[in-house]
């Protein structure tokens, strides 16, 4: 398999971007308070996992809720914490969308 490192370094940069590690990192602090200690290679495989999960649930997961669940719904349920993960997830996902629209349209900007 060849690796196209533009696009690998353009979808590392939108994932930065869209994660935003440097407005997690008060939280991760709060965390590591709380908890004593992260298990930072456990995140890595539970974070890792779910994006797999993700890859191959994520639209059929989607269509099952078709827009019927909101944060009003599962906050009291996720707490603070679990609001973080939801809301950059659903980051990921408009920006996929976004970029899905983009490149539909794209050909149109271009003449």
């Amino acid at each position: 398999m060849e690796i196209n490192f533009k696009d690998l370094l353009t979808v590392s940069f939108t994932l930065f971007a869209v994660i935003d590690i440097v407005g997690a990192v008060p939280v991760l602090i709060s965390l590591n308070t709380k908890l004593g200690g992260i298990n930072e290679f456990r995140a890595t495989l539970v974070s890792g996992g779910l994006m797999i999960l993700f890859l191959y649930i994520g639209e059929p997961f989607l269509n099952l809720l078709a827009l019927i669940a909101g944060f009003g719904t599962i906050e009291r349920i996720l707490g603070p914490a679990g609001l973080i993960a939801v809301r950059k997830f659903f980051g990921v996902v408009l920006l996929a969308i976004a970029v899905k629209i983009f490149t539909t349209n794209a050909q149109g900007l271009i003449k």
